[in-house]
């Protein structure tokens, strides 16, 4: 795998890892807090998503990376329970930035945090065995490199160009039939 197609696949799985969501009931999507019996409804976001993604031609490894993106390194995570590098490298990305995006967002269910706040979260992520503490160092790395607003101003039509990716993952791979 080369880097650009490892970050492609990052790169939609962060834009569609909450697509399975869309099959909730109102009562669940709209919810202050959400009820005992409607966990199992939430907890099963992942897989709804890696479903719907998954039916698009050459979204698999996109489609594997929304699915593990509630793992944890310490294997109590969900759906399934992996430890460590058993979770795709795109998922534990994903599972970063999105606590991340999550944490220091200007409309959400709790207040925002300071990007400084938003850090010392996520390193206490990774001591407590959720997040992959070398990607978390990187990404904090990252964040001190450019600022932490770096991709606040993202274009995310332009991103996904959408157009190049379906004309890519149309071609036939080398080695495949067709």
């Amino acid at each position: 795998h080369d880097v650009e197609e490892q970050r492609d696949v990052v790169h939609a799985a962060g834009l569609l890892h909450e697509i399975g969501k869309f099959t909730w009931p109102d009562r669940v999507l709209h919810a202050e807090t959400i009820q005992d019996e409607d966990l199992a409804i939430v907890k099963n976001h992942p897989q709804e998503g890696s479903i719907l993604v998954g039916a698009l031609d050459g979204y698999g490894e996109v489609a594997d990376a929304i699915l593990y993106h509630h793992e944890r390194v310490d294997g109590r995570g969900y759906p399934a329970g992996l430890i460590g590098k058993e979770i795709p490298l795109a998922s534990r990305i994903l599972a970063i930035c999105s606590i991340y995006d999550t944490v220091t967002a200007r409309e959400g269910y709790r207040s925002q945090m300071t990007p400084e706040e938003a850090m010392a979260e996520l390193r206490n992520g990774a001591e407590n065995g959720q997040l992959d503490s070398e990607l978390v160092e990187s990404f904090i790395a990252l964040l001190e490199r450019d600022g932490p607003t770096f991709a606040q101003e993202a274009d995310f039509e332009t991103e996904l160009e959408f157009d190049r990716r379906v004309r890519q993952m149309a071609e036939p791979r080398s080695g495949d039939p067709g």
